[in-house]
């Protein structure tokens, strides 16, 4: 993963999970919660579609284009890492989202690093976008935004994985 210089202002990183079952409950396994986090990486995830490697998401925020991640996808380590491209409001910067068991719960782990730089210029001014925010801007967003839309997305994971018991 890339190094990004913590004393930079617009550095940021952060590390939450959200708990989604106890695991031996009937349809919760690691591997039951790892097939739907591949249907939900990311925020845009239409919650049907597999991705694999070098698939690409397109972010919505509130029905408003946030811009385009490149996932890559580790089968044996139950993890996913969304890597911001240059569109992205959040650029430059990557989230695993992995699963992890621990003490009778399995967990989606969401941890995110990063420079935020948008780059305005990527879209036209009539397309809605959250990239038209400065630099501080859309670094106030990402420390407001990261908590609650990783909670809405492990949620979506939670209830697809009590669905299949």
């Amino acid at each position: 993963m890339p190094k990004y210089d913590p004393n930079d202002p617009l550095y940021h990183k952060y590390d939450v999970e959200h708990g989604i079952c106890s695991a031996g409950a009937s349809g919760c396994t690691t591997a039951s919660v790892f097939d739907s986090l591949r249907r939900n990486a990311a925020p845009g995830a239409d919650g049907v579609t597999t991705i694999r490697t070098g698939d690409k998401t397109t972010i919505n925020f509130l029905g408003i284009d946030g811009g385009t991640v490149v996932h890559v996808v580790d089968e044996k380590g139950l993890q996913i890492i969304n890597i911001t491209l240059d569109d992205h409001v959040f650029e430059s910067g990557y989230v695993i989202r992995s699963v992890v068991e621990r003490d009778g719960v399995i967990y989606v782990r969401s941890f995110g690093e990063g420079i935020n730089r948008p780059a305005p210029e990527y879209h036209s001014p009539l397309t809605p976008t959250l990239n038209t925010i400065t630099n501080g801007g859309s670094w106030l967003l990402n420390q407001a935004t990261y908590g609650p839309g990783w909670w809405y997305m492990d949620r979506k994971i939670q209830q697809d994985v009590m669905k299949g018991q």
